[in-house]
């Protein structure tokens, strides 16, 4: 098996896949009681924050594979070691082990939920 290059479509479909999680699809609907201003301002701003910092750790990206070789692969965890030296990298993992467990949990949360609100069961024990 002989792994063949993305392309620009492919690329830009997960990074876009990514960006959009299920908690930007609940945000409308959270911030609410907000009102339309306020809710229209945080969502606004939380954008423009994500594009800059994924426009940063692209840039970061770049760097790091023109530095290593285009050979080699880039991981977060290779550009925080290039960045920010061996203590910053374990940081970075240690980091992202966090967010992907409590994700996990999160999603095996919902998920509960949603199959015991289906087959009648009692949400009060999931919740």
């Amino acid at each position: 098996y002989l792994h063949e290059p993305g392309n620009v479509l492919s690329a830009s479909v997960l990074v876009a896949g990514t960006a959009v999680g299920a908690g930007i699809l609940a945000l409308p609907q959270a911030l609410s009681p907000a009102g339309m201003v306020p809710a229209f301002v945080s969502i606004t701003g939380s954008a423009v924050y994500s594009i800059l910092t994924g426009l940063l750790v692209a840039e970061v990206c770049v760097n790091t594979l023109c530095e290593l070789g285009s050979g080699s692969g880039v991981s977060i965890g290779s550009m925080a070691e290039r960045t920010l030296g061996a203590a910053g990298s374990n940081l970075v993992r240690l980091t992202y082990l966090f967010l992907h467990y409590t994700l996990l949990v999160a999603y095996t949360s919902k998920a509960g939920s949603t199959i015991s609100s289906l087959v009648g069961g009692d949400d009060s024990m999931i919740s």
